[in-house]
């Protein structure tokens, strides 16, 4: 994970080791220039602490999302143009 980049790499271990897990990651493109990381899972308040804590340079952020898209919470390291992103609900697992 430390190749990915030092500022966010931490936020990610935390909320693997709570037990979340990586849904989908999206390559930077022309639209945004910036890596998307999707988790499973919710974040909860204890994993907010705790990257909030240890993760100081990374940027917190909420969406309150529209009908076709549901809202988010996440981290943005704005060094390296990744965004962890932690879905409103539960991702459902895939078949």
């Amino acid at each position: 994970m430390n190749k990915l980049c030092q500022h966010i790499a931490p936020a990610i271990n935390i909320a693997i080791s709570s037990g979340n897990k990586i849904y989908y990651i999206e390559l930077p493109n022309e639209e945004n220039g910036k890596l998307l990381i999707d988790l499973y899972d919710p974040l909860t308040s204890e994993v907010k602490k705790q990257i909030d804590e240890k993760c100081q340079d990374l940027r917190f952020w909420e969406w309150e999302g529209v009908p076709h898209n549901p809202a988010e919470k996440g981290y943005t390291c704005d060094k390296c143009n990744i965004v962890l992103i932690f879905p409103s609900r539960k991702t459902p697992q895939m078949p």
